[in-house]
């Protein structure tokens, strides 16, 4: 991590950094069997990411509560678009949060540019007096 931030809310929940280039969701989707589906360098990555998070057990968090995400991006060059989506589905996907939907603020940053090592680093916060009403309870 390069720098922690203060965030809005109680604390760090955890840090960690994914390596490798992530592609945005959205560009180069494919049509299969009458859907839209991720490209495929998009799922490459993910299956990748998932696995990397599934594997370091000190991030199995499971987080269900409201939080803030702070997402330094390096990529391999200056064509690259900034995107959270994702990222954000490798969190849930890799046990760090229950839902996606509890990343509640983003900041997600163009942090620079690393042809030998794109990556990306995470931070995420607790959210400081969040409306609890205002979100529901996700279930496994």
């Amino acid at each position: 991590m390069t720098v922690l931030r203060s965030g809005s809310g109680d604390g760090l929940i955890t840090s960690f950094t994914i390596l490798g280039h992530q592609p945005r969701k959205s560009n180069s989707r494919q049509m299969a069997r009458g859907r839209i589906i991720k490209s495929e360098k998009a799922l490459r990555y993910e299956e990748f990411a998932v696995k990397w998070l599934r594997m370091n057990k000190r991030l199995q968090l499971d987080i269900n509560v409201p939080v803030e995400l702070f997402a330094d991006v390096y990529y391999p060059n200056m064509k690259c678009d900034l995107s959270d989506e994702l990222l954000c589905d490798v969190l849930e996907k890799g046990g760090v949060v229950r839902n996606d939907n509890l990343i509640r603020k983003k900041h997600i940053f163009w942090a620079g540019l690393d042809k030998e090592s794109p990556r990306c680093e995470v931070e995420l916060w607790h959210i400081k007096n969040y409306p609890f009403e205002w979100f529901p309870k996700f279930t496994k």
